[in-house]
């Protein structure tokens, strides 16, 4: 459910757009890092704090 509404909206995003992502990291928060870059999304971890990560997630 998350991945399709992920790749629902991520698309909509402008060619110099960024989402920003707060996932906890419990979660799954290191391994949707890894699906993003997968699915063609760069992704940078901007910061982690008390369990969650800050994701900042760019068009490919």
């Amino acid at each position: 459910m998350l991945h399709e509404l992920l790749l629902t909206w991520l698309p909509r995003l402008t060619p110099d757009g960024r989402a920003y992502l707060v996932v906890s990291k419990n979660l799954g928060a290191d391994s949707l890092q890894s699906w993003l870059i997968a699915q063609g999304y760069p992704t940078e971890r901007l910061g982690s704090s008390k369990g969650f990560r800050v994701l900042a997630v760019s068009r490919s």
